[in-house]
């Protein structure tokens, strides 16, 4: 448990299931917050990413579900402490399990979020590369 939240567990592997098409949003989530308790839920919640707004979009890595943090369920847990889930219907990933969508061949930050994810799931840790020359790159 950190600072009131649940911890993140570690990733699982992605599923390619076919779901990333449908994206099935639940529609409520557990309490009402305003916009500016929303957003600070996210920034503590999220270690690995900084959310500049409601607006900032987030994929899973795990259904593929492309989201938006106005989406992003706030679950009151075990001892009411709170954790951030994944929109998607049957879906339960943290935000250890999300990356900003877009091109990691294209995109510094995109990159980095993948070499974050595949870090968590490697026994050889990598090493983002520059933007220059993407190449995985093996820390030594």
């Amino acid at each position: 448990m950190f600072g009131g939240w649940d911890a993140p567990t570690k990733p699982r592997l992605p599923v390619r299931d076919g779901r990333a098409t449908l994206c099935a949003v639940r529609k409520t989530d557990h309490a009402r917050r305003s916009p500016e308790e929303k957003l600070a839920l996210l920034r503590r919640g999220d270690p690995l990413r900084h959310w500049e707004s409601l607006d900032d979009k987030r994929q899973c890595v795990l259904c593929e579900c492309t989201f938006s943090g106005h989406q992003v369920r706030v679950v009151v847990g075990r001892g009411g402490h709170l954790a951030l889930h994944c929109p998607s219907e049957d879906c339960n990933s943290t935000p250890h399990e999300w990356i900003r969508p877009g091109n990691p061949l294209l995109d510094d930050k995109v990159w980095e979020d993948w070499v974050e994810i595949l870090n968590e799931l490697s026994e050889t840790p990598l090493r983002a590369a520059s933007s220059a020359g993407r190449r995985v790159h093996y820390a030594d």
